[in-house]
């Protein structure tokens, strides 16, 4: 079942099935898909522990017209929303957006 909190990626969207975290990606973004994950960026920002590793998944003879690649992604042990979240658990998330950013801008 496809997740709500997918419904504004235009992009893809997510379904969770048996435990197991599906992120369809379609063709519209594969171009971007593609430079991301050939740039390396995608490998610097999850050996920096910045990103979720994912694996792809194989596309069925069915799925490769509407799909450009299907994701799953490495499950989060626990989720918390950012109104949970203390001063020190903020300031951890902001440091590290800095850190991405830093980390693609000096890539450019």
């Amino acid at each position: 079942m496809q997740q709500a909190k997918s419904y504004r990626d235009k992009k893809g969207f997510v379904i969770v099935k048996d435990s197991t975290v599906y992120r369809f990606v379609y063709h519209s973004y594969a171009k971007e898909y593609d430079y991301f994950m050939q740039s390396g960026l995608y490998q610097r920002l999850v050996d920096a522990e910045l990103l979720i590793p994912h694996s792809e998944d194989a596309l069925s003879e069915t799925e490769k017209p509407i799909y450009h690649k299907i994701l799953l992604p490495e499950l989060i042990p626990c989720i918390t929303f950012p109104y949970e979240w203390t001063a020190s658990q903020w300031k951890t998330i902001v440091l590290s957006f800095l850190q991405i950013n830093c980390i693609v801008m000096l890539s450019k």
